[in-house]
Parts: C-alpha cells; structure tokens; sequence
C-alpha cells in the first residue's frame, strides 16, 4: 500500500521526465538567443550599477544583474538537460549599446542605459510569448511561464525609471551670458537628479 502511494507521487515526474528529450532546432535557436540576449543585459546592468548617476537606476541596474544571471543560469541548467551545448560568455561585449554607454556619462548615460534596456526587454518579452505560444518542450514552457512575468516587471520599471528621469531633468536655460549674441546660444542642461 504506501509503496503504489509513493508511485503516485513519484509518477507524474517520470512521465514529465519521458516527455522532455533534445529541443527541436527552432527551440533550440530560441534558448541560444535568449542565452545570449541575457549574458548582454548582464553586462549592459553591471556598467549600469557602476556608472549610473541615479542612485535608484543603480539600484535598478544591481538587480538587473542578479535576477538575469539568474535567470541564464536555469536556463544553462535546461540547455545542458536537453544535450544543448552553449557558446561560453567570454566573448560576448554586450553589442552596440555597450559600447555607446561605455563612453557615455552623466545624465546621458542614465538616459542611453534605461533605453538600451528597455529595448533589450521589449524584445526579450515579444521573444518569449512567441516560444509560449509554438514551443511543445514542457520544461522550457516552464522556464518561459516563470520568467515572463520577471521580464514584464523589469520592463515595467524601466518605463517608470524614464519618466521620472525626464520629468527630474530641470528645464533649458536659453539665457546668453552679456557680449553673446542670441544665434550663439546653445541649450544647457541641468539634470536635477536625486542621488
């Protein structure tokens, strides 16, 4: 009696076991791509919480990085689980956008590094709900279940931490300084932001 009782228990898990098995290949691309795409954000959060001016978009920045290591680390635990071979993060750079908010700084770099992310999760978000929709794979249906609403969140805040860096920003100052004439007079811009 308690040994078909824990068979009952126990059950279920082999049979989710017996249905897992390699990706299809359009899985696989997905989890390389998402693989890839969290190693960047990585990245793009550790500068962020290092060269950010606003405190609170390094804040933000510093659990970026820790929930997507995270999140790339179930994901390398899939992948491995399914036979999945993935490329090391060595060479990752973190594309394009890295390299402009490498040289950006101040107010500029908050307002570049909030929009690289933004786009990063617009589309890290579309990517999922395409693979919700068309991936059979139980286990990576799972790991999308659980990481889309983490995914929409971020985006979420990220949305909200542009706003009110927008509407902190001081407005333009168009006053010449005596002897200037008024064509020479370019725009200077105070950030106002809260540390």
């Amino acid at each position: 009696m308690i040994f078909f009782g824990v068979m009952l228990v126990v059950s279920p898990g082999l049979q989710a076991e017996d249905k897992t098995g390699r990706l299809s290949s359009r899985d696989e691309e997905f989890v390389k791509h998402e693989n890839n795409a969290g190693e960047s954000t990585i990245k793009i959060g550790e500068l962020g919480a290092s060269k950010a001016q606003s405190h609170n978009i390094r804040m933000f920045a510093a659990t970026i990085v820790t929930e997507h290591t995270q999140l790339n680390t179930q994901l390398k635990l899939l992948a491995a689980h399914k036979d999945l071979e993935l490329p090391s993060p060595g060479g990752s750079t973190g594309g394009d956008g890295y390299r402009k908010l490498e040289t950006a700084s101040g107010f500029d770099f908050d307002k570049l590094f909030l929009a690289e992310l933004e786009s990063c999760h617009e589309k890290s978000v579309s990517k999922l709900e395409e693979a919700a929709r068309s991936s059979r794979d139980v286990d990576l249906q799972r790991w999308v279940e659980n990481t889309l609403p983490m995914l929409r969140e971020h985006h979420r805040r990220l949305q909200e931490l542009g706003t009110s860096i927008v509407a902190t920003a001081s407005p333009v100052s168009y006053s010449a300084p005596l002897g200037v004439e008024s064509n020479d007079i370019r725009p200077s811009y105070s950030t106002g932001l809260v540390r």
